[in-house]
């Protein structure tokens, strides 16, 4: 788990999903041993694939692709975000 020192958040772990946890809980290990402050979250559009946002939100393909969310988390800072550089557009328009 994130660590609970006062210092302000350098480092941010971002899985794609608990299977990762090999792979994460070693970054935290070197973190926690260097007392580097880092919060780590796991994420997963695929779970969840109608809090997507912008045009991956619309896509009627959501289910099987859900875009990029590593570059939609670098480039917007929100992994539910559409994905930056999907040139898809959909074909279905979401009513209001």
């Amino acid at each position: 788990m994130p660590s609970s020192n006062s210092k302000k958040t350098l480092i941010s772990i971002i899985a794609g999903s608990v299977s990762d946890k090999e792979v994460y809980e070693k970054a935290e290990k070197v973190l926690k041993e260097n007392n580097i402050s880092y919060d780590l979250q796991i994420i997963s559009a695929h779970r969840d694939p109608d809090k997507l946002k912008g045009k991956c939100g619309l896509c009627e393909f959501k289910l099987i692709c859900s875009g990029c969310r590593a570059r939609a988390y670098f480039q917007t800072g929100d992994y539910l975000e559409e994905e930056p550089f999907c040139s898809y557009q959909p074909k279905v328009a979401k009513v209001v």
